[in-house]
């Protein structure tokens, strides 16, 4: 029983700071301070927390049976190691708990402990459990304090990964490595009311977690749990032995004993009180023990209630003796209790006028309904600003229902409802039936729901934490900082309002704060949620109003969802409105969806990067570009709108199979290394890598509770795994391969096929065969392929192995056939059946059959390519099938196609198509060939064009020698040069039918001619429908005084780049190459045809020619000291030469045989030339005109650069494959490919930088330096300014950057559909940056 005396006494060491303390069986030595603990703890979740100081202890005599049981289990040395404490609600589990808790913490025996509760937030969540759980064992063994130190130094990002990921790393691992003395006696770890975790499936990861403990054997641990007896915790606690855990069920012990244990309380409390003690007889006694019927929880409320009368102590107990039967059922005893309660606290206000009860009525249900409602405790000042209610009001009204509620004096204190029994009681309409006390949970939801949009319109701000640094990791950031800039009150808005909407009857359509929201405060909302470290749970909130919003909306996919924001987008007034709101939450999830990683890293990039590299009509990146920081002069269009991929899980062997867990969090995929890889569905994040298999996966399923899985190898094994923590259960070897596997529903069978065609129906549990199916015939070969379990677990579907054309089903009870038929003349390629079970979906190369498994009637629906996969949607209306690279999702009733999702990947080898759909069917996943797993939206009903196959050409964009001048050439003939440094741009040359072009391009008419312009004879448009741009080259000379444009029209146009003024223009024979280089003084321009000619920079008067033709010209060069022209000539040689071809206008002309258009490169000192000639790299002596170096090199040359005053010679290939050499030593000092999941590399257009995102490399610096360490660089995936961090760089765009000039990165232009679109129209497509310090403002 409980007592209100159990209260601890913890007194301060007076023996000085280094004194040894004796700590029960422990010794402790106590240290100078040591280095705080990175941990975000939730202290109020310890048994000494101090809203438990007041918790009741058994009291003495009571629970005798018991907590003797507990302390025996506790000091004995037996192998049950756990001990499960059930009771239904009220039957006294949390004071058990506490009484426990309290006796082993004197003893120093208490290793940590954790006390969940429903009524809190933090406290009903795993999220802090593991550092709260650390924490503790550090205080208690400071041996494991070194070891968990060093963990968080190892992993600082530890605390924002999976449950269990965080157990093994800051406890499992660190008590490995932790020693103490051989005679330690075990230590307690307590946890409390594991049912109020609100995540049935972190119960289950916690009671997995917790199960790991016993095996360390260096510390006898001993883990006591407690919980209402649900049935999730009942199937976790079944994965343990019985040999390795004690269950005790609290309501189950004699009802006399519980009976006099009630007795004993009741005595122990009413003697104690200030009443006439002659109303304390054994009869009033045994009639309150007979009312509370083994609830401890009634017994306490009522001892509670009547201390609290003071004097109308003797009235309350008087009335509680005479009401009702004493034989009403134990909730029924209980509702009666809270409704006396109730009453005598309305009775207080009995003199009020009829028009001020109504007023306090109103407050009780705002009042008492939030507190009942809330998802997280408050103090009584933040829960009055929570509810709107002034704070005297509050306290005014709670200090009648101290009874029920946990009032806290203190102004830190938390208000909290002292058993969950109350919240229940007001819920619930048929308890509760006084329409005075009865809580309307909706209309309260619907308050606080509002009160949340309120507090965040008054209190979000850009940059609440006022961070300078745009690249500021979170990790970096202080929680005691975030604390002080956002309230309690904010922290709570931004982290519920979406559950309070969820749980009202509000329409977000027509709700303004709602609409007013996503139109000014979204952005903000994102970033506290990211400081608070709960990003992921605005994934979930988005995807949930995303939910809400669809049981109005037809599924109409995103692209149509898009019309009503078309006319606004663009516009400088984008408004939220009833119609778009759809549209702007789709949009925000695909927003949150492709940089949640990147802002949950660093929160400022939500305004730079996540803003930068959305898409083009992104709604999200055009209602809020003006937050993007002012120091950002120009944003790239990196992509025209969303694509299908949420995301990429990348990963560089191949993928074979993925799957889906049924409970829709994670995604499996099983690779062709052995090796299957477990990824968050909502984030992207790797949670788990299931190494065991030596040969490619096969085959896996997914238990029905998404707790274990099964895989099939090549290498002939079949093994179990445990999703949680990741290791092997067991493993069956077997003579062949099984090449598929199912669980059956009840998880305790699978079925398998071998390669000869038998199904084996096996008893996991009991490890042995329950039945095999071979068909019979002639053949004893023949055999079953392909095979599909129902979801119901009734039925298997499968193919004839030697007569593919032949279908059967089989009974999962005896595997023998129920039917069989022949559906095609082709063979079957794949089979499957819907959720429900009721219809089956048979391919067969470009026909389905759509067949009635109950009746046999089936309707054939024909496609366009060959169906390699088959598989139903969720909602069984659908049908996903594989078509030859793409997945293509079709209506089973009409066969019309919804939406096709492409991996050109795929599509380039023909290779087959793997996916599964998600539980909801909003998503699906596939393996894309080298690429690891595709994630797809299935709402899509476009084409997804992947620039990386469809678009590698370069931009027409070319920058200065000292970056200070860009000159770019775009889709409409225009010439633009701009600024390096301002961004500023000026036009130069436009076409003068160009712009009518593009006026009549936005028509009606010229959309419904379309195909008229995809004809490639038109001049205007490329094969594809898109528009040319006509201008081949843009060359700046040495002193960056003049550009050159080359034509694709043989014209060449000289301009002068500070005025702005075009020189010249000439038009040059046709057989012109488009490579015209300036000479070193600026003075002279060269063009190539079958001669080399030097035009007058100035006027394009002819300066000069060579007098015979000299062969295929492929490249000049010359010399940066004007002594030098090397040209080179394609003609096949078996041997390298140099011929010297004497003067050529005052030049010495070099002349070099080299390969089909190898670049030439001339070092800054002018002494040395390279390029590629048969498989080699030459590097030639101009002066002395000696090889000096050949260096073997089989790949096309891409670009060339001799740099760091000719030391290092650089080549990059076509296939982005770089290798640097030394010209003193000969030697490689840098080499690798870049990949597909690496940085790009390029070097720059004036050949001084060889460039990635990794590093940079410039011939005036060394390799180890930077080339543009005091300014715009890139050092990993981050654009740098002077070192620092400004801007994060996806790595979906890598492909499409092109070079840096200055404080500009210029990109590729992505792939367009028809007509092109009109930012193309800048012919710059580039991030530019001012020259200013780099920080962020603030609103």
């Amino acid at each position: 029983m409980a007592s209100n005396s159990a209260g601890l006494s913890v007194s301060q060491n007076t023996f000085g700071d280094y004194a040894q303390i004796i700590q029960g069986d422990y010794k402790v030595s106590a240290h100078p301070p040591k280095k705080a603990l990175e941990l975000d703890y939730l202290p109020e979740a310890t048994f000494n927390a101090t809203n438990k100081q007041h918790a009741p202890s058994c009291l003495e005599n009571t629970r005798v049976q018991v907590l003797s049981q507990i302390r025996s289990w506790i000091d004995s040395d037996g192998e049950k190691r756990i001990y499960w404490l059930r009771g239904m609600a009220g039957t006294g589990k949390t004071t058990i708990s506490m009484t426990i808790a309290r006796e082993y913490y004197r003893k120093g025996r208490l290793g940590a402990s954790f006390f969940f509760s429903r009524s809190s937030g933090d406290l009903s969540s795993t999220r802090k459990f593991v550092a709260t759980i650390a924490n503790e064992l550090a205080e208690s063994l400071p041996a494991y304090r070194e070891h968990l130190q060093k963990a968080l130094e190892s992993y600082p990002s530890i605390t924002s990964r999976s449950l269990y990921d965080q157990w093994k790393k800051l406890i499992l691992d660190p008590l490995r490595s932790t020693s103490l003395e051989d005679d330690v006696q075990p230590m307690l770890i307590a946890i409390d009311a594991l049912d109020e975790c609100d995540n049935e499936y972190d119960q289950g990861v916690l009671i997995q977690c917790l199960a790991d403990l016993p095996a360390l054997e260096k510390i006898p641990f001993r883990i006591f749990i407690t919980s209402r007896p649900e049935n999730t915790i009942h199937l976790g606690f079944d994965k343990i032995t019985s040999n390795s855990r004690r269950d005790f069920t609290l309501h189950d012990i004699e009802e006399s004993i519980v009976a006099a244990d009630l007795r004993l309380y009741y005595g122990h409390e009413l003697t104690g009180m200030d009443i006439d003690q002659s109303l304390i007889t054994e009869e009033t006694i045994d009639i309150l023990a007979r009312k509370s019927e083994r609830l401890f929880i009634h017994a306490a409320t009522v001892c509670r209630f009547i201390r609290q009368g003071k004097i109308y102590a003797v009235t309350r107990l008087e009335s509680l003796l005479a009401s009702h039967d004493s034989l009403l059922e134990p909730e029924r005893e209980l509702d009666s209790i809270y409704t006396t309660i109730l009453e005598n606290a309305f009775a207080k206000f009995a003199t009020l006028r009829p028009g001020e009860m109504e007023t306090l009525q109103v407050s009780y249900h705002k009042v008492i309904g939030s507190i009942v409602t809330l998802y997280d405790r408050m103090s009584p000042m933040d829960f009055a600003t929570m509810v709107g209610e002034p704070v005297g009001n509050v306290t005014r009204l709670l200090k009648y229902l101290s009874s029920v509620l946990d009032v806290p004096q203190e102004a830190s204190g938390k208000i909290y409802v002292l058993h969950v029994s109350f919240r229940d009681f007001l819920l619930d309409p048929h308890r509760s039936s006084s329409l005075h006390f009865s809580i309307d949970h909706r209309k309260i939801h619907a308050n606080l729901f509002q009160r949340c949009i309120d507090i965040m319109a008054i209190e979000l701000r850009k940059n609440i934490c006022r961070l300078r640094e745009p690249g500021k990791r979170t990790r970096d950031i202080l929680a005691s900082d975030v604390d002080n800039h956002v309230s309690q009150v904010l922290q709570y808005a931004c982290k519920y309002w979406m559950y309070h909407l969820q749980q009202s009857n509000v329409n977000p359509r027509e709700h303004s704060g709602t609409l007013e929201f996503f139109q000014t405060r979204f952005l903000f909302w994102i970033e506290v949620l990211a400081l608070i470290g709960r990003l992921s749970d605005g994934i979930n909130m988005m995807r949930l109003l995303e939910s809400i919003l669809s049981h109005e909306d037809t599924r109409t996919g995103i692209k149509s969802l898009l019309i009503g924001f078309k006319r606004s987008v663009g516009s400088s007034s984008t408004k939220v409105t009833y119609e778009t709101l759809s549209a702007v939450v789709q949009d925000a999830t695909r927003f949150l969806y492709a940089h949640s990683s990147t802002i949950e890293a660093t929160p400022m990039q939500l305004y730079i990067s996540a803003l930068t590299f959305s898409p083009k009509t992104s709604l999200i990146r055009h209602i809020y570009q003006h937050q993007i920081p002012n120091w950002i002069l120009s944003i790239p269009s990196l992509s025209e709108s969303w694509n299908p991929q949420l995301r990429r899980l990348y990963h560089q062997v191949w993928v074979r199979v993925v799957a889906y867990s049924p409970n829709g969090q994670l995604i499996a995929s099983g690779h062709w290394d052995g090796k299957i890889y477990l990824w968050d569905a909502i984030t992207g994040a790797q949670r788990r890598i299931l190494t065991g298999h030596s040969e490619a996966v096969v085959s896996f399923s997914f238990s029905a509770n998404s707790r274990l899985l099964v895989s099939t190898s090549k290498d002939q094994t079949i093994r179990f795994w445990d999703v949680i923590t990741g290791t092997e259960v067991t493993m069956y070897r077997r003579r062949h391969e099984a090449r598929q596997v199912a669980f059956m529903p009840n998880g305790k069978r699978i079925i398998f096929t071998e390669p000869l065609g038998s199904i084996y129906l096996w008893d996991i549990i009991n490890n042995k065969k329950v039945w095999v199916s071979r068909r019979t015939g002639d053949d004893s070969s023949k055999g079953y392929d392909d095979v599909t379990l129902s979801p119901d677990g009734k039925r298997i579907a499968c193919v004839d192995l030697d007569n593919r054309k032949n279908f059967w089903l089989l009974d999962t009870e005896d595997g023998k056939p129920l039917h069989n038929a022949k559906c095609f003349d082709k063979g079957v390629t794949s089979i499957a059946f819907s959720l429900d079970s009721k219809l089956l979906a048979v391919a067969s190369r470009n026909n389905i059959e759509i067949c009635n498994v109950a009746t046999g009637a089936a309707r054939r629906l024909s496609t366009k390519g060959i169906v390699d996969e088959i598989m139903f949607a969720p909602d069984g209306n659908t049908i996903g099938i594989a078509v030859f690279g793409a997945i293509q999702i079709l209506n089973v009733a009409s066969g019309k196609k919804w939406c096709e999702l492409q991996d050109p990947n795929l599509k380039c080898i023909g290779m087959p198509q793997k996916f599964a759909f998600s539980p909801d069917g909003s998503a699906i996943a596939s393996v894309s060939w080298g690429n690891g797993v595709i994630v797809w939206d299935t709402r899509f009903r476009t084409k997804h064009v992947d620039s990386k196959i469809f678009f590698k050409s370069p931009s027409i964009v070319a920058a200065s020698r000292d970056d200070k001048l860009l000159a770019s050439a775009s889709y409409n003939d225009a010439i633009r040069l701009w600024d390096g440094q301002t961004g500023a741009k000026r036009e130069l040359h436009i076409h003068r039918l160009r712009p009518l072009i593009n006026t009549l391009s936005n028509t009606h008419w010229l959309k419904k001619f379309a195909s008229l312009f995809k004809n490639p004879a038109y001049p205007g448009m490329d094969h594809k429908g898109r528009k040319k741009i006509n201008i081949s080259s843009i060359t700046f000379s040495i002193d960056s005084k003049f550009f050159a444009c080359f034509w694709k029209t043989k014209k060449l146009q000289v301009w002068d780049a500070q005025s702005g003024k075009m020189l010249f223009a000439r038009k040059l024979d046709s057989s012109t190459s488009d490579k015209v280089v300036f000479s070193s003084d600026s003075k002279l321009i060269a063009s190539l045809s079958d001669k080399i000619y030097f035009w007058n920079t100035k006027t394009g008067s002819e300066a000069y020619s060579s007098k015979a033709p000299l062969g295929r010209v492929e490249a000049i060069a010359f010399s940066p000291d004007g002594k030098y022209l090397v040209s080179s000539t394609g003609k096949i040689f078996m041997r390298p030469f140099v011929h010297d071809n004497g003067d050529f206008y005052g030049y010495t002309h070099i002349s070099v045989a080299v390969d089909y258009e190898s670049p030439l490169e001339v070092s800054s000192n002018s002494k040395l030339v390279a390029y590629r000639f048969r498989h080699r790299i030459i590097v030639l002596n101009v002066e002395t005109r000696e090889f000096v170096h050949t260096f073997h090199f089989d790949q096309t040359v891409r670009k060339l650069s001799i740099f760091d005053d000719s030391r290092y010679l650089g080549v990059l290939d076509l296939l982005e494959s770089v290798l640097i050499w030394d010209l003193v030593t000969g030697s490689v000092v840098h080499g690798g490919y870049i990949g597909e999941n690496e940085s790009s590399l390029c070097f720059s257009l004036d050949g001084k930088h060889i460039a990635s995102l990794d590093k940079i490399f410039a011939h005036q610096t060394s390799l180890s330096v930077n080339c543009h360490s005091a300014g715009i660089s890139f050092t990993g995936a981050w654009i740098k300014d002077d070192g620092q961090d400004i801007v994060y760089f996806p790595h979906e765009f890598k492909n499409l950057f092109d070079f840096m000039a200055g404080s500009a990165l210029i990109f590729r232009w992505p792939p367009t559909g028809f007509l092109g679109e009109a930012t193309q129209h800048l012919g710059c497509n580039m991030l530019q940056f001012a020259m200013v310090d780099k920080v962020m403002d603030e609103d």
